[in-house]
């Protein structure tokens, strides 16, 4: 039987990619995993790889081709023994009930399970991944990443639509909603390729199913049909989490978006309601206001990021307002109903005085819940935390079975994909003999709004809550060089001291790269940097870092140029 080898995924988010070196011949015998050929493209290059077992009857393309998606390439003669497992591969998948065991076993695939899994492969152990989805979790396919694709689309417009202030004129752009959905897909996909090279680079059998609980030593995986068996020495349980829908009248209606469908519209509404005013809330909404979206935000506090130091927050807030984003605090929704035109309408108390806003969409971002509903937690020995509602962990992440570990959003301590990753580094080294604790004293917050938000350990609000006293280093974005060539002068660095120790505790940065300065500061907080050590560090010169040095600095009166 022959079979004809099609280019399946191109290296990055290209159109096309070209045919580059060529390691077989016609007649070659090939076994699966073999590399064919390497395709190359703008931004890398990806092998090819056989998976079958047979003879070269053909190949379609010579190096240098230009080729796309699902073109022709190779064809292959499978061998008898190829045939037959294709075979039994079907009627197992269909009907056989099957087992599997692994030394480790991970429950999810997210940026903690699939982080989990290598480090355990690394620590020499055999390891099974189970994920009933796509490797790389809510934060791959659902969250972080497509997120960023798209504030990235919108910055992009808006320096062109900017353009006269750099001596560029006549520049225009066009906003494509349909190729800013596919550039997001292609890069998403780009990186889950990416995960699953690493699965087989590190010998961790993946298998797709929803896993839950059998017995204390063992899942139940239901998979294509058919139940598999999976028993483990060790589990680590890394399920993330589902978006949480508040309960009110019109809430689970089909038409009601939520954080998933907001990645996947190919029309831009004319009008648009986002319900919370938090991460997930804001980064949309600056996303579809600068998409061209008349957006409302209707958040219950009385201010948008509440837990977040107030002179940050104004930073945003004055953002979102000269934006032309209406924001709505202090709210409470009672309802959504649909209007005549078709569109929707939300009811909400505000100040003892009933309101109504319409818009063409509403969508709920109002938060995330553990993803624990059906994993039968009970017949695996497994607490739920009846004040996080999440797995129950010790510092170690060990559940309430010795042998269990649970990580990520899961546990709902602190839903962040770095959190996540680091959790699970910990429980697979400590599975591997290690009595290490999570520490979440110096945990970076990442916020993609317009401008960037970058936090990590104290803030001021924190510090007068635990009474501690301590100092502020504060530097503004529009004394910096780098910011002013860049046209990005709002916003602020902000450095927060004991003022006993000296130690740094805690930074606060809000504006353009705030999100990657925030490592400096998370450096600083992790090792108990002191003001005077933090001062010794000689910072590139024109760079956005230098206002971190300034900021650093005036936690003694001694900044240069402010």
């Amino acid at each position: 039987m022959k079979k004809e080898i099609r280019v399946t995924s191109l290296p990055g988010f290209q159109p096309s990619a070209k045919i580059g070196k060529i390691n077989i011949s016609p007649g070659d015998e090939v076994s699966e995993g073999d590399i064919l050929l390497t395709l190359e493209g703008a931004k890398g290059t990806k092998d090819l790889e056989c998976d079958l077992c047979g003879k070269v009857v053909s190949i379609e393309v010579e190096e240098g081709d230009e080729v796309k998606k699902e073109d022709l390439v190779i064809v292959i003669e499978c061998s008898e023994e190829d045939k037959k497992a294709e075979k039994e591969e079907k009627v197992e998948n269909i009907e056989v009930e099957d087992k599997y065991s692994a030394e480790v076993v991970v429950l999810g695939g997210g940026p903690g399970g699939y982080i989990a899994a290598i480090r355990a492969s690394q620590n020499g152990k055999s390891v099974i991944i189970i994920e009933e989805d796509k490797l790389g979790g809510t934060c791959l396919n659902r969250g972080c990443i497509p997120t960023k694709s798209m504030v990235q689309s919108t910055r992009v417009n808006d320096l062109i639509n900017s353009a006269d202030i750099f001596g560029i004129e006549n520049a225009t752009g066009h906003i494509s909603m349909e190729k800013i959905i596919d550039r997001k897909d292609g890069v998403v996909n780009t990186l889950v390729s990416g995960i699953e090279a690493s699965m087989k680079k590190h010998n961790i059998k993946v298998l797709n199913g929803r896993g839950r609980g059998y017995d204390e030593k063992s899942l139940v995986v239901d998979m294509d049909g058919k139940k598999v068996i999976v028993e483990f020495e060790n589990l680590i349980l890394a399920p993330g989490s589902v978006v949480s829908i508040p309960n009110f009248e019109g809430a689970f209606e089909d038409d009601i978006l939520t954080s998933d469908e907001l990645l996947e519209l190919k029309e831009i509404p004319e009008s648009l309601i986002i319900l919370g005013g938090r991460v997930i809330a804001m980064e949309f909404a600056f996303i579809y206001r600068k998409l061209g979206s008349k957006v409302t935000v209707i958040q219950r506090s009385n201010t948008i990021f509440p837990n977040i130091d107030e002179d940050i927050i104004e930073v945003v807030r004055d953002s979102a307002i000269e934006n032309g984003i209406t924001l709505l605090e202090g709210t409470s929704v009672k309802a959504i109903k649909s209007t005549v035109d078709g569109g929707k309408a939300v009811i909400f108390d505000q100040g003892g005085e009933e309101k109504v806003v319409a818009a063409e969409k509403v969508a709920i971002a109002t938060g995330r819940k553990p993803n624990l509903e059906g994993l039968d937690l009970d017949k695996l020995g497994v607490a739920i935390c009846e004040k996080t509602k999440g797995i129950k962990v010790d510092k170690k992440m060990r559940t309430t079975a010795e042998n269990i570990y649970a990580i990520g959003d899961a546990t709902n301590l602190y839903n962040l994909a770095h959190v996540a990753s680091k959790q699970g580094i910990i429980a697979a080294d400590n599975i591997n003999g290690g009595e290490i604790e999570m520490d979440y004293s110096a945990i970076p917050e990442a916020i993609f709004t317009e401008p960037e938000i970058g936090l990590v350990g104290m803030n001021e609000k924190m510090c007068k809550k635990e009474g501690i006293e301590y100092i502020v280093g504060k530097f503004p974005y529009m004394a910096n060089g780098k910011a002013l060539v860049e046209n990005e002068t709002d916003g602020f660095v902000k450095v927060i001291a004991d003022k006993e120790t000296r130690e740094i505790i805690g930074a606060g940065l809000v504006g353009s790269a705030a999100t990657d300065l925030l490592s400096v500061f998370g450096n600083l907080v992790t090792n108990k940097n002191t003001i005077d050590e933090a001062k010794n560090v000689i910072y590139a010169h024109p760079t956005v870092s230098e206002t971190v040095f300034e900021a650093i600095l005036d936690l003694d009166n001694e900044s240069l140029h402010k």
